[in-house]
């Protein structure tokens, strides 16, 4: 729950946390190129 003392305070904690959420969730090309998933044979 956010809570904020003006719009200006509320806009600006949503971009942040809109921010970091894009910036955890996004890969990169390299990334991507890598997968997933990992097999695992012991």
């Amino acid at each position: 729950m956010l809570s904020a003392d003006s719009v200006e305070e509320l806009v600006k904690m949503v971009e942040d946390f809109n921010y970091q959420f894009v910036s955890d969730t996004t890969m990169t090309e390299a990334e991507k190129g890598l997968g997933t998933v990992i097999d695992f044979k012991g």
